[in-house]
């Protein structure tokens, strides 16, 4: 959600007829997501009373109030994430989202509401399961364990709410790149073959196992954010283009189709895994890898306009991973140290192209010295 421009709040100038202030917009949003939080926090307090009722119960466990904190948490975390993400929509610049296709708009809140879910659990989960660790033996009665949930709950759905509700191209990259690394790495330390990387990446998601569901579940859910984000991406880059940045008028199209497929492609290599398809699994690894490619090489026609730093930083990213590359077939590294790195120049070239071009799409300041607050 926007800031009040500095400078602004105390020069008395009149706002425009139909248009909100920042300063309104940002209050009502905290109230909404304190209101959000309220309501979660009561409901986890009822449902730890019914389920705690009678009973001294560990933090985390098998039967515990951390798997009880994570399914309550999960269901606020969603119930917050759906309100707030479409009421979002009625927030100046965000309009266009009513005019998507019915099954564009189910992937954008999908993708969006999925991942602030996911990364509500994982989080969840970790703080239970370290207070376990840090107060071993401990259990609750059933009024405090309850008191747990209800702070969990509330925190999550407080969170949550005022996430979706600031959605911006920059912060759904920025929360992708985030629950992938929280996902991948949990997976990483959960994994039950603890030389899982003498092989390759998709080997975590083949034991069978919850860390195997949950990297696979991270991959799939990813995707669906990343096909999210390219939404905001193509208004972004025709946008530029309007502005005379960008050259070419197809670039914007041939863009967000990129990212459109790389992201279908990442979901179905989640869902897909090799115990289920390893040919099908290949396909879709190497569709993404494909994807990718072609967008990197073809970037700087398609791109053309934007800062030479940018394609400095391009060319710096191919050339590290032809390197990494040859020193794979070289037998110098393993493929899963390739992987890695594939991983980190892709998610990495991801955030700083939408950063520039975010950038590149500010409105000069009105008035020096004050900063351009948008939606």
């Amino acid at each position: 959600m926007s800031t009040p421009a500095p400078g602004r709040a105390s020069t008395g100038e009149p706002t425009p007829s139909g248009i909100e202030p920042d300063h309104v917009r940002y209050l009502r949003g905290e109230t909404e997501a304190l209101i959000a939080a309220v309501v979660a926090a009561t409901i986890a307090a009822i449902t730890g009373l019914i389920v705690f009722h009678g009973r001294a119960t560990p933090l985390w466990g098998e039967t515990s109030i951390g798997i009880v904190a994570l399914a309550v948490c999960a269901v606020m975390a969603a119930a917050a994430g759906v309100t707030g993400y479409l009421r979002s929509w009625n927030l100046p610049g965000r309009q266009w989202r009513h005019t998507l296709r019915p099954w564009l708009k189910v992937l954008d809140v999908l993708g969006v509401v999925l991942v602030h879910t996911a990364i509500a659990g994982l989080l969840t989960i970790g703080a239970f399961a370290l207070l376990q660790q840090s107060f071993r033996g401990l259990a609750l009665g059933s009024v405090l364990a309850a008191g747990a949930l209800a702070l969990a709950a509330g925190l999550v759905a407080y969170w949550v709410y005022l996430s979706v509700l600031s959605t911006s191209t920059v912060r759904l990259a920025s929360l992708l790149v985030m629950f992938l690394t929280i996902g991948t790495f949990t997976s990483m330390a959960t994994a039950q073959d603890p030389r899982w990387w003498e092989y390759h990446f998709s080997q975590l998601g083949s034991f069978g196992d919850g860390s195997s569901g949950l990297f696979n579940m991270t991959l799939a859910i990813a995707g669906l954010l990343v096909t999210s984000f390219a939404l905001s991406l193509y208004r972004n880059l025709r946008a530029l283009c309007r502005a005379g940045v960008l050259v070419y008028a197809f670039a914007p199209r041939v863009i967000a189709a990129a990212f459109v497929v790389m992201g279908l492609m990442l979901s179905c290599v989640g869902i897909v895994s090799i115990p289920v398809s390893q040919d099908l699994h290949n396909v879709f690894a190497w569709g993404l890898v494909l994807a990718f490619g072609a967008l990197l090489l073809g970037s700087p026609i398609l791109l053309r306009g934007l800062p030479t730093q940018f394609f400095l930083v391009t060319a710096v990213m191919v050339a590290v991973l032809a390197g990494t590359a040859v020193a794979f077939f070289l037998g110098t590294i393993v493929f899963t140290a390739f992987e890695l790195t594939a991983f980190v120049i892709i998610f990495g070239w991801i955030m700083v192209f939408i950063r520039i071009v975010d950038a590149s799409a500010r409105p000069a300041d009105p008035v020096p010295g004050t900063v351009s607050s948008r939606p």
